[in-house]
């Protein structure tokens, strides 16, 4: 029976497309029982950072995200004055749409507000 179950575990392994995240700890008992892990890639670290406005500018930072994709989805925004200070924050909800279309609807309607707007989709902005 446990050499039943330990080949079921191989087996089903060769199925596996992704990596998992797990401890070390996790990744010996795996290997006790044969099981080949992939390796997972290493995050990618970046800095990101604010940058000040000239004085008497607005910018509004922007996202927006969809629940599955199509899905329920979501907008949201933060205008910020030239020194820092937040002036308002807004969060809508959207119907069923792309993660792609939330992101261009957050910032089309920013546009409305300001001429500066950045988000966190490169396609979209």
């Amino acid at each position: 029976m446990k050499r039943q179950i330990l080949n079921a575990i191989q087996d089903a392994t060769t199925l596996s497309v992704g990596s998992m995240q797990n401890s070390i700890f996790d990744l010996q008992i795996i290997a006790k029982f044969g099981v080949l892990s992939k390796a997972r890639k290493p995050s990618r670290v970046r800095s990101v950072y604010w940058s000040l406005l000239e004085p008497g500018e607005v910018k509004i930072n922007t996202d927006g995200a969809a629940l599955r994709n199509p899905g329920k989805g979501g907008a949201d925004a933060v205008f910020r004055t030239s020194d820092g200070e937040v002036l308002v924050a807004i969060s809508v909800g959207l119907p069923i749409v792309t993660s792609f279309s939330a992101e261009c609807s957050t910032i089309i309607e920013s546009l409305e507000h300001c001429s500066w707007v950045e988000g966190d989709s490169v396609a979209a902005i």
